[in-house]
């Protein structure tokens, strides 16, 4: 049996997310992280972070963007790319990175690449892809004003 997605809801069939039920029962693959670090860019109120590999280098894209280390975060999402290509996670940081700079109309085409991304994937959270369009259509509205 393959590894489900993180994102994807736990084989266990408690309707939670694998990454915040049984993936954390592996604790060689999570570790908490202070999610103060966070708290102001995650999109989601209450959530416990818990990280695998793939996550601490996505979370490392947010800590760089609140730092304003821009560059350093593109270079992340670069080797987020290219290290978990079958994952969303770089498009929407790279939204991120982009929404950072003022950079609008590049914000909402990741973020609206990332929501097409996941359409075709119904084991993501709906509420990940809901956030994910809803943050395209903010920025295409932002890009629009002068």
């Amino acid at each position: 049996m393959t590894k489900p997605s993180r994102n994807a809801s736990c084989p266990c069939g408690s309707g939670k997310k694998y990454k915040q039920c049984c993936l954390r029962k592996q604790p060689e693959a999570t570790a908490k992280i202070n999610i103060e670090n966070f708290k102001s860019v995650l999109p989601w109120e209450g959530w416990e972070v818990v990280e695998d590999e793939l996550d601490t280098l996505s979370n490392s894209v947010i800590k760089l963007i609140a730092e304003g280390r821009l560059e350093e975060a593109v270079i992340v999402c670069e080797e987020l790319r290219e290290r978990y290509p079958e994952e969303y996670d770089w498009m929407e940081r790279m939204g991120q990175v982009e929404e950072a700079r003022g950079n609008y109309a590049s914000a909402a085409k990741h973020y609206q690449e990332a929501f097409n991304f996941l359409r075709g994937k119904p084991d993501y959270d709906p509420e990940i892809r809901e956030w994910l369009q809803q943050q395209a259509l903010a920025m295409e509205a932002k890009a629009r004003k002068p």
